[in-house]
């Protein structure tokens, strides 16, 4: 299965933001994607391309593929869920750590949104809906803006 990404309004002669998204527990990274594009709206000086990919396990090779597009910098969205098992805390670790190698070796930031949750109710108030503690996607959007301000690199 390949990541499905809307390049409706890429134009390449503008720098782009990505925000790559996975579909596992949708209700909950819906949420999260609404979030953090609220913040990272598409202007005349850059485009916003989204993608979407099975599960969290796939974001590093979908953030592969947005850094060799160009990509000045990627907000990742998921919610691993564990339930008390090994496997949740498992994947969110691999997952963690390959973002931050891969944002540490380019120097094109990556901010994190995904939830590493033990159940569906922690999920819940993370995802910024008025009942929610936290709003993890829109943090997540704000930290790349903040990484973007400072980078050396050309501003988006």
């Amino acid at each position: 299965m390949t990541a499905q990404t809307d390049h409706a309004h890429a134009h390449e002669d503008l720098p782009a933001i990505d925000v790559i998204v996975a579909d596992a527990n949708r209700w909950a990274t819906d949420q999260l994607l609404a979030r953090a594009t609220a913040v990272l709206e598409p202007s005349t000086e850059r485009v916003l391309r989204l993608s979407r990919v099975p599960g969290c396990f796939e974001l590093p090779v979908a953030c592969r593929w947005a850094l060799e597009a160009g990509s000045r910098g990627i907000v990742v969205l998921g919610a691993v869920i564990s339930d008390g098992t090994a496997h949740g805390a498992q994947l969110a670790d691999a997952v963690t750590t390959s973002l931050a190698v891969m944002s540490g070796e380019t120097g094109v930031p990556i901010a994190f949104g995904v939830l590493t949750v033990d159940t569906p109710d922690e999920a819940l108030d993370r995802i910024g809906t008025p009942q929610s503690r936290w709003d993890k996607g829109r943090d997540a959007a704000l930290a790349l803006e903040a990484m973007l301000e400072n980078s050396p690199r050309t501003a988006c």
